[in-house]
């Protein structure tokens, strides 16, 4: 699975793992350092379950260059009818166009698309 790097370094894979405990994150992504893309790149399975868990709780992951420099994200995830993390969708911009004080309300946005897109599935 080409794309276990990048997971915990893109919202919008983060928010496909925001039901994911440490154990399952672990088994998923092994025990090591995850790879960095940038200096802000979660490297800890560890760090990564707590990131997971905000998700859960905010109901949307997001990313201040994590992956790409410079580049602001937010998503959250889509669900099926069981509530099976199964899709996300999110936003990127650069920083200067998404300052940190939009986060809650690109969040809630992307969050309200998502329980919409998800609705329309049946969940």
């Amino acid at each position: 699975f080409a794309a276990t790097y990048a997971l915990p370094a893109v919202d919008s894979l983060d928010a496909l793992l925001a039901d994911l405990d440490f154990q399952e994150l672990e088994t998923l992504l092994g025990s090591g350092p995850l790879h960095a893309y940038t200096k802000r790149t979660t490297t800890a399975v560890g760090d990564l379950a707590r990131a997971c868990g905000r998700i859960e709780r905010r109901g949307f992951a997001s990313d201040d260059g994590e992956f790409v420099e410079g580049l602001r994200c937010v998503a959250a995830p889509i669900r099926d009818q069981d509530g099976v993390v199964i899709a996300s969708i999110g936003i990127s911009a650069p920083q200067s166009r998404f300052p940190k004080s939009l986060y809650a309300v690109r969040g809630k946005q992307v969050t309200d698309i998502a329980r919409a897109i998800s609705a329309s599935i049946g969940a």
